[in-house]
């Protein structure tokens, strides 16, 4: 979604003089939260808006939906979307509405992986799971004779991990605008996903990359050692190698190693996990020649930037190797908002947690320290002699 610079600094400061201005602190937060959420998401709700009122004579309903990214609900989602648009302080409060149909979640999650490189070489466990087993290999294999059953069955067993996902939670803020809650389901369904899809996002790329682990309601991040902690219980980080200077073979040749868990799996694919900032001032320089194409030595290596990688540090990671889970997403009205004739602010929370299969997925790299690639020139002599 595209940003209006002015407008949201405008809201910045808007924000900042709530939050000045106010003795209750706590209801400033949320009334600068409402202003900032408003004016991020005034395009997306005149987009929508404006959407609802273009079908023409000629569309079939079909045509319509297909055009615009429309789904047909379920009974249960149509369920839940009227009870949310209809009086959602009642129906909270009654308990009739909580939960955001898994569904919902589900599809939710995978609109966010066709936006983000990250998440899309993440595992996904399906929404509402509460235990779910972490695994490099599912299977095991014998020559020369069989095998015990239970040495086989132990073997396998040793490479699981069990993880909980309701231990840490993951909190958003929506806005529901009257503007959304008069229109058609469908409608608000579109709405209700793109804002959970934007607000979900960034939460879980933190995870992902630097979440500090339980004791900090947190996944174990890329960047973290899985079974070391600091003295507070959080995972420590990983050392910062300062070795890679090119992308080249012999410079990638420590990294590639420890990859490759000891020479124990084979690489085919290098994620470069990186803050926007330092893609911009050291991935791409080092990774692009002079015309801006990929050197050959970089073929196999695909950015997967984020904000939430941390300026000055970087990881080469492989795809697939961290499993993400996330429960359910319920919901709640937010009581210190003062804004209730024209909006709704829902408080939506889900657990969610994280973790790699083991250290060895992702190596932890100093960006700085990359140069720039120089193209080799060779001059020829045409001269006879």
């Amino acid at each position: 979604m595209k940003i209006d610079v002015s407008k949201m600094q405008k809201a910045k400061e808007e924000a900042l003089q709530i939050i000045k201005a106010k003795e209750n602190k706590e209801e400033a937060v949320v009334e600068a939260i409402e202003v900032m959420n408003s004016a991020l998401n005034d395009e997306l709700v005149q987009k929508i808006v404006e959407e609802s009122n273009s079908k023409t004579e000629q569309e079939s309903e079909k045509d319509f939906y297909e055009r615009l990214g429309l789904r047909i609900l379920s009974a249960k989602e149509k369920d839940f979307y009227e009870k949310l648009i209809e009086n959602p302080k009642q129906a909270i409060d009654a308990g009739q509405i909580e939960i955001f149909p898994t569904s919902v979640i589900d599809l939710t999650l995978e609109n966010i992986r066709t936006q983000s490189e990250l998440l899309a070489n993440v595992n996904m466990a399906p929404a509402g799971v509460k235990r779910w087993l972490v695994a490099e290999e599912t299977g095991k294999y014998s020559w020369g004779g069989a095998l015990s059953v239970e040495k086989l069955k132990s073997e396998i067993q040793a490479k699981f991990k069990s993880m909980v996902t309701e231990v840490n939670r993951l909190t958003v803020f929506m806005i529901l605008p009257k503007a959304i809650k008069e229109l058609a389901l469908p409608f608000v369904d579109k709405y209700c996903r793109a804002i959970l899809a934007e607000q979900l996002m960034n939460g879980l790329e933190h995870g992902v990359i630097c979440g500090e682990g339980e004791k900090a309601t947190e996944p174990i991040g890329l960047f973290k050692q899985i079974g070391a902690t600091n003295g507070d219980g959080k995972n420590k980080n990983k050392d910062l190698n300062t070795d890679i200077t090119s992308f080249s073979p012999k410079s990638l040749a420590n990294a590639k190693k420890y990859l490759s868990n000891g020479g124990k799996r084979k690489i085919s694919q290098i994620l470069v996990i990186c803050n926007p900032s330092d893609r911009a001032l050291y991935i791409d320089p080092a990774m692009q020649d002079r015309r801006g194409n990929m050197i050959p030595a970089a073929k196999n290596l695909v950015v997967a930037e984020s904000p939430e990688c941390p300026e000055g540090k970087a990881g080469l990671a492989l795809p697939k190797k961290y499993t993400l889970a996330m429960s359910d997403v319920k919901i709640s009205d937010y009581d210190q908002t003062l804004a209730d004739q024209d909006a709704d602010l829902m408080v939506g929370g889900t657990f969610a947690n994280g973790r790699a299969v083991d250290d060895n997925v992702c190596y932890v790299f100093d960006p700085t320290k990359l140069e720039e690639f120089i193209d080799k020139v060779e001059i020829v002599n045409n001269d006879n002699p």
